[in-house]
């Protein structure tokens, strides 16, 4: 049998071309592919910084308002929620005590997080966790209408341009300072005659929770003692 060698190798070169631009068009959208991760999760990282540090910053005007809201016995009488108050708005207790004392509320459960009993009932069913401030990223204690449709990011499903909400729940109990003492007899002198209290104090739970866009959720809990 004879064989015959092929002398000619035309459209070899065509072959080579298209496998090296099948392997150069699988690189580019493996790159392609791997930037859009890294760039997803560089947004993401930046969301939750940003909404731990404003629930930090919460936490600090927190502590302010509570401060306030003590010296000042409740910081405005209102008859209808939100009671503005500067930037913030504040929940009033009852109706039948309309005052903003909401440093007299009870210590809160550890696992609770402010929420708007409001806008999602339905994952605010807890009293425990009705927000007692809350303020808006953009200064204001009432969601802008920048665009139509805008909502607050603390509503159930809120759109991509939902507007970030900053909430604050307070509690706290009274105890005696450490080192207080009471003495019920004083030698000669009778009873009560050296009574004696190192005074006392509340220590306040301070929860601030900030909620933005993507559904970046963030709270950051503080305690607080205020000496009396």
């Amino acid at each position: 049998m004879t064989v015959k060698k092929l002398k000619e190798e035309k459209g070899s070169a065509l072959v080579i071309a298209i496998l090296v631009i099948g392997l150069l068009a699988v690189i580019a959208i493996s790159t392609t592919q791997t930037s859009r991760v890294e760039t997803r999760i560089a947004r993401n990282d930046r969301l939750y910084k940003t909404s731990f540090f404003q629930a930090d910053g919460g936490v600090e005007a927190g502590i302010v308002l509570v401060e306030e809201a003590i010296d000042a016995r409740g910081l405005k009488e209102c008859t209808s929620e939100p009671c503005a108050f500067g930037n913030v708005a504040i929940r009033y207790n009852t109706a039948s005590d309309n005052s903003t004392r909401f440093y007299l509320n009870a210590t809160p459960g550890s696992r609770i997080r402010p929420c708007d009993p409001v806008a999602n009932p339905t994952g605010c069913t807890d009293t425990d966790g009705w927000r007692d401030v809350f303020y808006y990223s953009t200064g204001t204690q009432t969601v802008p209408t920048l665009v139509s449709g805008q909502t607050s990011c603390s509503d159930p499903n809120p759109p991509s341009n939902c507007v970030p909400v900053t909430q604050l729940k307070f509690g706290g109990d009274t105890s005696l300072s450490t080192g207080g003492a009471i003495q019920m007899i004083a030698g000669y002198e009778g009873k009560g005659k050296s009574s004696a209290g190192g005074g006392a104090w509340i220590v306040y739970a301070i929860r601030s929770r900030h909620q933005a866009m993507d559904n970046s959720d963030s709270t950051v809990a503080c305690n607080w003692r205020h000496v009396m």
